[in-house]
């Protein structure tokens, strides 16, 4: 609810930013596949990858029971493999609105719960159901990274679960300082991320966690260097092997930016403020970063959106090297984006219709 208030004002503040271009050879993003469930369509911002697996939420099926589809890549392209299901499936449960996948195991969420869901080698099987009493709208989002899952909710704290003898108990409930909420979270390793965007009059903050002997501690507050009322910074966010990049998708002298952190041995620092010529629309929308390479969407009001991938260069800089567009660009195309390797997945506005993702590959992987 938050964040559709904020963009109806913010849809006022839209203007041109510079381009970005320089320095590096385009790196060359190819649509490869695009992936639909057997179901009744994928929803628009529900989906992951990891390695050869893709994850998809459609949480509106079957009267909003909801299901989750699970694609592989074979060398025939990406074919549909599983189709999970709660084993207390429910009519309005949603099962599906949020989904994430790390290796061999995948979560998902409902309203109220998150499942997580095992590969046996022989296909994917319910391994657990994990919830918190005191959560309203548990599941609201979700992410895992290995052994420890972390899942949003809607009454402030953010509740971080862990694989510990071959259960996965809840081992942390991490807040704001003022005990408000976050809207979007994001685990990597020992590190996770989570966004506050209406903090200081939706200034914004990104708050860092970090996994200790004694538990989590929170080290960083992040803001932006030239952060300003309404700029939502931390309206997403992602985190991979000591990097981050956080959206501030509106801004008075631009279409939004894109901030990337680095940790180094004094804390993280700031490192780049990505931004492009991006014409009515919403840059940072929604972020992700892997190994050198970020990708950031343009949201629009009206027409086709549109991806930006920038890439680290060997001075260390980071320069924009591509713009992806879906082949049926009359489509809402960019509404949210997700990045692993050489492997980018986005999503279209109304995907909860149209049913389907794409798949983009590194040309030359």
């Amino acid at each position: 609810m938050q964040r559709a208030i904020f963009f109806m004002a913010a849809a006022l503040l839209l203007t041109v930013s510079s381009p970005a271009f320089a320095e590096q050879a385009r790196d060359a993003w190819i649509e490869t596949a695009t992936v639909a469930g057997s179901g009744e369509g994928i929803s628009q911002r529900s989906f992951d990858v990891s390695g050869n697996a893709i994850v998809a939420g459609a949480s509106s099926e079957n009267d909003n029971t909801g299901a989750v589809y699970v694609f592989t890549r074979t060398p025939k392209g990406w074919v549909e493999s599983a189709r999970l299901t709660a084993s207390d499936a429910t009519t309005g449960a949603g099962f599906g609105r949020s989904v994430a996948i790390s290796g061999d195991t995948i979560v998902a969420g409902s309203w109220g719960s998150a499942y997580v869901f095992s590969h046996n080698g022989y296909g994917w099987v319910e391994s657990a159901i994990v919830s918190d009493p005191d959560a309203f709208g548990f599941g609201s989002s979700v992410d895992i990274s290995g052994d420890t899952i972390v899942a949003n909710s809607f009454s402030g704290p953010m509740y971080v679960f862990e694989h510990t003898s071959g259960d996965w108990v809840e081992s942390a409930r991490l807040e704001t300082p003022s005990g408000g909420v976050f809207d979007s979270e994001s685990i990597s390793g020992d590190t996770i991320v989570a966004g506050a965007f209406y903090e200081d009059y939706y200034t914004g903050a990104a708050y860092v966690f970090t996994r200790t002997p004694d538990g989590w501690a929170q080290p960083a507050r992040l803001t932006a260097s030239d952060g300003f009322e309404f700029q939502a910074f931390g309206y997403e966010v992602d985190v991979s092997a000591g990097a981050m990049v956080v959206g501030a998708p509106t801004d008075y002298v631009g279409a939004g930016k894109a901030y990337v952190f680095t940790h180094t041995p004094s804390g993280w620092i700031e490192t780049a403020i990505l931004e492009s010529d991006c014409d009515d629309c919403l840059l940072a929308f929604s972020v992700g970063i892997s190994d050198g390479t970020v990708v950031s969407t343009a949201e629009v009001f009206s027409g086709v959106g549109s991806a930006y991938v920038f890439s680290r260069s060997p001075s260390g800089r980071w320069v924009e090297t591509d713009r992806i567009k879906a082949f049926d660009a009359d489509t809402y195309f960019g509404n949210r984006v997700v990045i692993s390797d050489n492997t980018i997945l986005a999503g279209d506005w109304n995907d909860d219709v149209e049913g389907h993702l794409h798949v983009f590959t590194r040309a030359g992987r």
